[in-house]
């Protein structure tokens, strides 16, 4: 009698490991470093967006210092959509959760942030126009960040109140980000561009 093993399989799938090939992908530039290396560079500049926002004296709106909404800019044009979106919506659930806030609005209004810089990006590129690219991110990071925090995240507040504060933190915080933005985007830019090298860097999406 035939036993169930000999008989012949509709399907048959075989997999073979080749040592000479993984070994390179572990040890070369372009392989598993590379990739583990831009996901930690990511990581960390998540990080430094909202821990550096929530390292204030006093969390928004007490200091016009937009950190968050800068770091979310900085990453919707140099990372990929999926990753712009994935790190705005990071950055902002950390912020409410932190802040002991309703997980949600900072998220959205940072994926606003991230939306806008795209869209703008993909008119006026980075690579190209770099001052005017910077100027135009800080600006409508700045506003949207701003505005979306006046008017959503404080329900306690009244509108008259909300509008008499909008002055003050949208320019207050527009001034101050025109240094500080052109400084780290400036920073960041010569970090990845000694970690990754351009013919290294993955094609814009």
């Amino acid at each position: 009698m035939q036993s169930m093993s000999d008989k012949p399989r509709l399907v048959e799938i075989e997999i073979r490991f080749n040592p000479k090939l993984i070994l390179e992908y572990m040890t070369s530039r372009n392989g598993f470093w590379r990739h583990a290396s831009f996901l930690i560079v990511t990581l960390f500049w998540i990080s430094t967006a909202f821990g550096l926002q929530l390292a204030l004296p006093t969390v928004f709106p007490a200091w016009p210092w937009l950190p968050a909404a800068w770091g979310t800019a900085y990453l919707a044009t140099r990372r990929s959509p999926v990753c712009a979106m994935a790190s705005a919506f990071a950055i902002g659930l950390a912020m409410d959760a932190i802040c002991f806030q309703p997980l949600g609005p900072s998220s959205i209004i940072l994926v606003l942030v991230a939306l806008a810089a795209r869209l703008f990006s993909a008119r006026i590129p980075w690579r190209k126009f770099f001052i005017t690219n910077t100027l135009a991110l800080s600006i409508m990071s700045t506003a949207i960040f701003v505005i979306g925090k006046a008017f959503f995240c404080r329900p306690a507040a009244t509108l008259e109140t909300d509008f008499a504060l909008l002055p003050k933190f949208l320019f207050g915080g527009i001034l101050l980000s025109l240094p500080i933005c052109f400084l780290t985007f400036s920073v960041k830019d010569i970090i990845e561009g000694l970690l990754f090298p351009s013919d290294e860097e993955p094609p814009e999406e």
